[in-house]
């Protein structure tokens, strides 16, 4: 993505010194904007789009337009994104039909990437796998199942996901319940339906714990604690099978497991092994003084008082 965005930024300035000046100025003066005022640059980024359009240049047009996507999308901006995109994959389908042009192709693969991820973070879950399943059927059928392209189209899923979490968690955190539920549900069935989700040798592993980590606390929070056990039980035999135990992450997964296991049970022989051996770990790691390793041992000082 970073190379594709490199590659805009010189064609950007190559339009600066062409027949095209006063658009290529003008995007470059908006994109510049946007990295200090991003409101204002997304405001004039939106006006060479209206330009764009006006001069009847579809690559220009585009271009902006892709540009506008990138400003909205950095500001979190969804459904101006949504609205820019859709527009876009309708241009490209009646300027390009079904051609076999490498150019139009990418412009196509490209705003169905970003369609996936606007749906998925304005709420459009359904629409969002379609256009997932369409984008991954139509670049394994042109590049091939090898190819970057069609591999970068389930690492733009899990990044999706892994912003769905966390929206789902700031959406429970600003007491709107029943949207973050539908969040969290949205990423539960996803990852359920990855039959790999949780496999060590999977490229995307390490988002995807962290993902689940998160899924994990969310449940909590939704009083769902039973899920959040059974996720935190494959969250921790996924690190344990990569021996991944001393990351901030699996100790975060160990401590959401604990609190849990003894919200549920109280204090099992289990879930006082693990907080021995994160006391242990944390202990190594950080020393025995540590804030994280006080905590720890604060609390299974007071689980195992209050237990015996």
């Amino acid at each position: 993505m970073k190379d594709e965005e490199d590659a805009e930024d010189r064609l950007i300035d190559a339009m600066s010194n062409s027949s095209f000046a006063g658009v290529g100025r003008k995007l470059k003066l908006a994109l510049r904007m946007a990295e200090e005022r991003p409101e204002a640059g997304l405001k004039l980024v939106e006006e060479v789009v209206s330009q764009a359009k006006q001069d009847g240049d579809i690559y220009v047009t585009l271009l902006a337009q892709r540009q506008y996507m990138r400003v909205a999308s950095r500001l979190e901006r969804y459904e101006e994104t949504f609205a820019m995109v859709t527009e876009s994959l309708e241009s490209v389908k009646t300027y390009a039909g079904d051609s076999s042009d490498p150019a139009w192709i990418q412009q196509k693969y490209d705003f169905s990437e970003t369609l996936t991820l606007a749906c998925g973070m304005t709420g459009r879950f359904d629409e969002s796998k379609r256009a997932f399943d369409e984008l991954l059927e139509s670049s394994t059928r042109i590049f091939g199942r090898a190819h970057q392209f069609t591999r970068r189209c389930f690492r733009t899923r899990f990044l999706l996901l892994h912003k769905m979490v966390f929206k789902a968690k700031d959406l429970l955190l600003s007491d709107d319940l029943a949207n973050g539920a539908r969040y969290l549900d949205a990423v539960l069935i996803e990852s359920k339906a990855q039959q790999d989700f949780f496999d060590t040798k999977n490229p995307n592993f390490q988002i995807n714990f962290e993902i689940m980590n998160v899924a994990a606390d969310v449940l909590q929070m939704c009083g769902r604690k039973h899920e959040s056990l059974a996720v935190t039980r494959l969250c921790l035999k996924s690190a344990r099978e990569r021996k991944d135990l001393d990351s901030e992450l699996t100790q975060q997964c160990m401590w959401i497991y604990a609190h849990v296991s003894y919200d549920l049970y109280g204090l099992t022989k289990e879930s006082k092994d693990l907080l021995d051996e994160l006391v242990a770990m944390q202990t190594r790691l950080y020393g025995p003084d540590a804030p994280k390793t006080q905590e720890t041992a604060s609390f299974l000082f007071s689980v195992v008082n209050i237990s015996t």
